[in-house]
């Protein structure tokens, strides 16, 4: 089976600077994440997926480069909202 990845940057606004990624994320051609795939959500936060519903899943973030907290760590997020990267 032959696999294609997308390879991006992440630049994301905080306070008055941009925080510039260098190391370039790889996702992988996939819509909906599995049980205990890594996801990249709101451009900085990554997370394991812990559970799979028919719209969203629950992920335990492991990753956060944004000012968003998450209590538990843990959240819901919608399937459009998140990409598939390679751990």
């Amino acid at each position: 089976m032959n696999q294609k990845w997308i390879t991006i940057e992440i630049e994301e606004k905080n306070n008055d600077h941009y925080l510039d990624w260098r190391n370039k994320m790889i996702f992988k051609p996939k819509e909906i994440a599995e049980l205990g795939d890594y996801i990249l959500f709101k451009n900085g936060i990554k997370g394991v997926v812990v559970k799979v519903n028919e719209n969203s899943v629950i992920v335990h973030v492991t990753e956060n480069m944004t000012k968003f907290g998450f209590e538990g760590n843990r959240t819901v997020v919608a399937h459009k909202n998140y990409k598939v990267i390679d751990a």
